[in-house]
């Protein structure tokens, strides 16, 4: 797979899905160039009692540029 931000996301689930008694389900993502379909974030993350609403973001480079 050459695409680094899909293999960002698959490792992002591996490694949540390690959690124990934990769940991770995948938004579809739509890849075909509707603009006016967004889906709120790429994963939702439960762990009791918590809800996480995740957007996987990957950047070429040492470090994330919040500026970007």
């Amino acid at each position: 797979m050459s695409n680094l931000g899909k293999q960002f996301e698959l490792k992002f689930k591996e490694d949540f899905s390690k959690i124990p008694e934990s769940t991770i389900d995948r938004i579809y993502d739509v890849t075909t160039g509707y603009k006016s379909i967004s889906n709120v974030c790429d994963f939702i993350c439960y762990k009791y009692p918590n809800i996480f609403y995740i957007e996987c973001k990957s950047h070429k480079g040492a470090s994330f540029p919040f500026v970007n």
